[in-house]
């Protein structure tokens, strides 16, 4: 599924929960399934970001099937030209209630922050 941009309206069954999300939804799903081996899967990629959209999208899944139920996604971002800020990532774990991301950034900023407190004043 994908949103195109100069798309008129949303269809009228459109869940509540996701109109606000077209506009950033720049990622494609495709549906794995193995029934022989009970195995099912949804792989959501993107060339374009989208991983607020993604993680919205899979929290309407879980307050539609699975309420009690917790999804953990990690993405990467990298880039076909060498530059310094193109790459990294990311993880989520997404709830029916809740959705909780951290980038690779960030966790690298508190680790060098917490790293900066706990060394001996000499050694700064």
């Amino acid at each position: 599924m994908q949103f195109a941009e100069d798309s008129p309206e949303l269809p009228a069954d459109f869940p509540a929960s996701l109109v606000d999300v077209p506009e950033i939804w720049n990622f494609e799903t495709e549906a794995e399934n193995s029934p022989d081996q009970n195995q099912y899967g949804l792989w959501l990629h993107s060339d374009n970001g989208g991983i607020d959209a993604v993680c919205e999208f899979i929290q309407h899944l879980l307050r539609k099937f699975d309420p009690k139920g917790r999804v953990s996604v990690e993405w990467s971002n990298d880039c076909s030209k060498p530059r310094t800020d193109a790459y990294g990532g990311g993880a989520a774990i997404i709830t029916a209630r809740k959705i909780k991301t951290m980038t690779t950034g960030e966790w690298l900023q508190k680790q060098t922050t917490r790293g900066r407190q706990h060394q001996p004043k000499g050694d700064q």
